[in-house]
């Protein structure tokens, strides 16, 4: 009562529990298991969380007080069921029954936070508690096989939980295993066919549906991939924020105290109140290894609350006449000590920490709310008001991307009647109707996004960035004006493993179309676009560019190339007389188009051309932490010219050309000057 009193307090909806909120309203308005209709993309992470919703949604419960109460409801019967494992095993001796487990778990404030939310949080602990208790029944030397088998299919539901959670349910299996294996009545083959019949099937339509083997929100996050700086970032400020060294090491003293007497009795019984723990030591080390998450503490306090499974409620001797009695005495002052601290004072901080944030704090001040569950609630947030920017249009069905308005493509599901292009797709996502379809900058919704080539660690959940001329090339119809990026992005969708990606998720759901994604949905797993569209049309379409650079080693990677049968004619150079350096550097092309420049265009404009019957084959110039100089090196039919080079004439000497046939581009990378510069040659 005293939990669910705090998280009430506490009460809100994060951005992405609107995600799972838009999807719910989806699949109870026949549009199907999506965030966007028309576009077959496995958005949420809990599939059993999202059906839990649905169903009480179909019955006409409002979408954000049910997940709500939902949340808080599933958490606070995990605090209930917390000291049941611990209370079956306890003999009847004297002493005091102490929930240690449950006053740590408790005085954690995130565990409040994250009560609510529109997360599974709340389902992955009551499953968690759940599981454990009916594991340790199922161990009793009079349980029967058909309970084994009842308690194996509760376990094998984890891995709907949360995909991670096969962890989790492998430990439980083990012990199920062991139980069946020393009463002579199960089979291992019987308990994973009772674990895992339903979650195989739901893995056989993710795969034919998605045409993918994992949700799409593992992809944009690289779960698969280590990041273990940000990971020992995200334990170390969820421990160092609450001061749980201390108390941990407690927990686990008193766990091993138990677990050794439980041992003398029954090894088996031991192994089932243990595995909870060990399954949480490993599943936490998961998260530190992948880089964990962006929220601070979310995806930890699920294993917290395994971990504390073993000492969930513990009896304390109240004789204290020898070391091994009070020792477990001494461990359950620490931890009861520690809570009116933890519980009163102790707060994540308002500063992010390696791009860990207090979500509750900074979403509920944005929203200028104490509480903020119901979407209207979110009024004032910026990201509310984000997605209210659309305005009339002259077309039809319009595109609403990073800085203009075009026509939506005819490729674009006959359902959406305008797209609009969000760095924050949950609070903007709900707040609108379904007909207007999302365009998710980080990738969490979006297919091509999510598969983007990792460029760099960063923010947990932020890592990748998909950019406008991604957004006009697939969503905006083609116009005469489009800029050369964005004919090739369209270029590069329309090749290869892109265009059957895209095949895949945005055409019809035919049975053949079915067992094609069964087939493909491994490759679409690992296939990995680059970001810069001029790469990832020489990489799928099979004329990948070869880049001959020189430079410092600072500034944003770039890329340039005409398109259209337009040729390179020369460089348009801007030269920043206080830095002695080239301040921006842009790729002329023949044709009436505008070139894209690269830096900050500042001082003296000199455009280098190669002139009449001439073409661009390289540049030259000199150079060190920054370009100083640049000339051109031009073919003519006469044989290989120098166009001079314009700006300071200092550093070391370089030159990038082209192999004679190959088409010739422009790189380099480019902040407020332009640090490295060359060529890309394609053949």
């Amino acid at each position: 009562m005293v939990f669910a009193a705090l998280a009430i307090s506490r009460r809100w909806t994060h951005d992405d529990g609107f995600i799972n909120l838009r999807i719910v309203r989806n699949i109870v308005d026949g549009y199907g298991p999506v965030f966007n209709p028309g576009e077959r993309v496995e958005v949420g992470t809990s599939p059993l969380w999202l059906a839990v919703l649905a169903l009480v949604h179909a019955l006409g419960a409002p979408l954000e007080a049910s997940a709500m109460v939902l949340g808080i409801a599933c958490t606070s019967l995990a605090v209930l069921l917390l000291p049941l494992v611990a209370a079956r095993t306890t003999r009847a001796e004297r002493g005091l029954m102490v929930p240690v487990g449950v006053v740590l778990f408790v005085a954690v404030p995130a565990t409040w936070d994250y009560a609510s939310g529109g997360l599974e949080t709340g389902l992955s602990c009551l499953w968690l508690a759940a599981a454990a208790a009916l594991v340790v029944r199922a161990v009793d030397r009079t349980a029967t096989a058909r309970r084994g088998y009842l308690t194996a299919t509760f376990v094998g539901l984890g891995v709907l939980v949360r995909p991670d959670y096969l962890l989790y349910s492998a430990f439980f299996l083990a012990v199920l295993w062991w139980a069946g294996r020393r009463r002579g009545t199960a089979r291992a083959s019987g308990l994973l066919a009772s674990a895992f019949a339903l979650p195989l099937g739901v893995q056989v339509l993710r795969m034919g549906y998605y045409a993918t083997m994992s949700p799409n929100t593992a992809l944009a996050k690289e779960a698969f991939r280590l990041n273990v700086p940000q990971g020992v970032c995200y334990l170390r400020n969820f421990v160092g924020t609450y001061w749980l060294a201390g108390p941990l090491a407690a927990a686990f003293l008193l766990a091993s105290y138990r677990l050794r007497r439980i041992a003398g009795r029954d090894r088996l019984l031991a192994a089932a109140v243990a595995a909870p723990a060990a399954a949480a030591l490993l599943h936490a080390g998961y998260l530190v290894a992948i880089g964990g998450d962006y929220m601070h503490a979310r995806l930890l306090l699920p294993d917290l609350l395994a971990f504390l499974i073993p000492v969930g409620a513990v009896r304390v001797p109240v004789s204290l006449a020898s070391l091994r009695t009070a020792v477990p005495a001494a461990a359950a002052a620490i931890i009861v000590g520690w809570a009116p601290k933890s519980a009163l004072a102790l707060r994540v901080g308002h500063e992010n920490q390696c791009g860990i944030g207090d979500e509750h704090g900074w979403y509920l001040q944005m929203a200028q709310a104490a509480h903020a569950v119901r979407i209207d609630e979110y009024q004032k947030h910026p990201f509310y008001v984000d997605g209210q920017r659309m305005k009339p249009s002259a077309f039809a069905r319009s595109l609403y991307a990073e800085k203009d308005v075009a026509e939506l493509a005819p490729s674009v599901d006959a359902r959406v009647d305008r797209a609009l292009f969000a760095g924050a797709i949950g609070i903007v996502g709900f707040s609108l109707p379904s007909t207007v379809h999302v365009i998710d900058k980080h990738g969490l919704a979006d297919p091509v996004a999510s598969r983007f080539a990792l460029a760099g660690r960063g923010r947990p959940g932020h890592e990748k960035e998909l950019t406008n001329p991604w957004v006009l090339a697939r969503f905006a119809a083609p116009r005469a004006n489009d800029a050369h990026d964005v004919l090739a992005a369209r270029s590069a969708l329309a090749c290869g493993e892109a265009a059957d990606l895209l095949a895949s998720v945005e055409g019809p759901l035919t049975a053949a179309g079915f067992f094609h994604n069964i087939v493909r949905a491994s490759a679409h797993g690992r296939l990995r676009i680059p970001d810069d569209p001029f790469v990832a049309e020489g990489a799928l379409c099979g004329h990948p560019l070869e880049r001959r650079l020189t430079g410092g080693p600072g500034g944003v990677p770039f890329t340039w190339r005409c398109k259209d049968g337009s040729e390179p004619s020369g460089l348009d150079i801007t030269v920043q007389e206080k830095d002695a350096a080239i301040a921006s550097v842009a790729l002329a092309c023949s044709g009436p188009t505008t070139p894209r420049a690269f830096g900050l265009p500042a001082g003296m404009s000199h455009p280098l051309r190669c002139g009449a019957g001439a073409k661009l084959r390289g540049v030259f110039g000199r150079g060190d932490t920054w370009v100083r100089e640049i000339g051109l090196v031009c073919e003519t039919p006469g044989g290989t010219v120098r166009v001079p080079a314009e700006g300071v004439p200092s550093g070391v000497a370089f030159e990038a050309v082209c192999d004679v046939g190959q088409q010739v581009g422009l790189g380099g990378r480019a902040g407020s000057l332009v640090d490295a510069v060359g060529v890309v040659c394609v053949r």
